[in-house]
């Protein structure tokens, strides 16, 4: 569950599916992931999918069900020189003129993103692990999300457009600066 700040609720019924909170009157967003094996996690599956604004009353209580959904983005991480690349974290915030919050951490398996994002513009930063031998560097790029569709992806950065085909590939950065942080005498 998130309002701009991440939360997690424990109490989730695995065989019901069934969840409850108490939160504090707000808009909240919330997040449903399946538990699937890496092997088994494909664009066919059910993918971390957010729920449209769920408003939380200051008396009283909502219903706020959420529906996995398969993924309306699926994307290859990739190096510079269009590898793939699995030693990475993503994360998704919201986006626009105002804030910039962050919403949920997406999970990568074998070096792909696999998503259900409601309608609204996003800002997805994918991150390589700092113990990665291969030097590359963040990146970040902007999602837009209309009737369930991606209809564009653009690099956060250049503001170049990815192209959408079937094969979305998301390449990390190539480092421009390198130096190291050494400790005082």
């Amino acid at each position: 569950v998130s309002q701009g700040l991440w939360g997690e609720i424990q109490n989730i019924g695995t065989s019901t599916g069934t969840f409850k909170a108490n939160l504090s009157p707000g808009t909240y967003r919330v997040e449903a992931e399946p538990s699937l094996s890496w092997e088994s996690v494909n664009s066919n599956s059910p993918a971390k999918t957010l729920s449209n604004a769920c408003v939380v009353p200051s008396t009283g209580s909502i219903t706020c069900d959420i529906t996995l959904a398969k993924p309306n983005l699926t994307a290859s991480i990739v190096d510079p020189d269009g590898k793939e690349f699995d030693n990475a974290y993503a994360y998704i915030y919201y986006n626009s003129d105002t804030s910039k919050n962050f919403l949920s951490q997406v999970n990568i398996y074998q070096g792909k993103i696999y998503i259900n994002l409601p309608d609204g513009k996003y800002k997805l930063g994918i991150y390589p692990y700092n113990n990665s031998n291969i030097l590359v560097t963040d990146a970040a790029y902007n999602v837009t999300v209309s009737g369930g569709v991606i209809t564009s992806i653009s690099d956060f950065n250049s503001g170049a457009s990815i192209s959408l085909d079937p094969n979305i590939n998301l390449s990390l950065g190539r480092p421009s600066i390198y130096g190291t942080v050494y400790l005082p005498d």
